[in-house]
């Protein structure tokens, strides 16, 4: 079996002029949603494959299927959306 590992090339700047990898940017986003649902009583779990779920949670017995999509303002803040 042979392994082949991709770089994604993309870069996020920020305000500063600095640049960081839109990877670490997502999963940040990830983590951010998964700490408020936590603090809001879910149990919340990023998944492992990304196959357009990116956080499972659940409260109650029912389950919420959530994806995360991140955008760097221009002034440097981070906002997040679900879809």
């Amino acid at each position: 079996m042979q392994w082949v590992l991709q770089e994604r090339k993309k870069k996020a700047a920020l305000a500063d002029g600095a640049t960081l990898s839109t990877d670490y940017v997502g999963r940040a986003g990830e983590c951010a949603v998964i700490s408020e649902l936590i603090f809001h009583g879910y149990n919340a779990n990023r998944m492992m494959i990304d196959d357009g779920v990116d956080i499972i949670a659940v409260k109650d017995n029912v389950y919420y299927y959530v994806q995360v999509k991140q955008l760097i303002l221009k002034t440097g803040e981070y906002t997040y959306k679900l879809v």
